[in-house]
């Protein structure tokens, strides 16, 4: 699909990540490599340049999903779709 819009889903449960990709791909999604920390967020957004960016709230390593969006925003208007498993995001 040529105007395909790219995704990067920033997700640390490497099976929901994953589930995730397969689902998108399905519907002719083109998907960045998932990632599992902030860190690896913020490089692959600047090196894949996302149409999306479907955010964890909660991700392995020093920086949550809203850090990571702060970041973000300091650059870009890409929207950014949060997601989460738990109940209750209390961070």
């Amino acid at each position: 699909m040529k105007d395909a819009k790219k995704i990067l889903i920033v997700e640390d449960e490497a099976i929901v990540a994953e589930t995730l990709k397969l689902n998108l791909e399905f519907f002719n999604f083109s998907m960045c490599k998932p990632v599992a920390t902030g860190m690896e967020a913020l490089q692959f957004f600047e090196k894949e340049a996302p149409d999306l960016v479907l955010m964890d709230i909660r991700l392995a390593g020093p920086m949550n999903g809203l850090d990571v969006a702060k970041k973000i925003r300091e650059t870009s208007d890409v929207p950014i779709i949060f997601i989460t498993g738990y109940y209750q995001a209390n961070i």
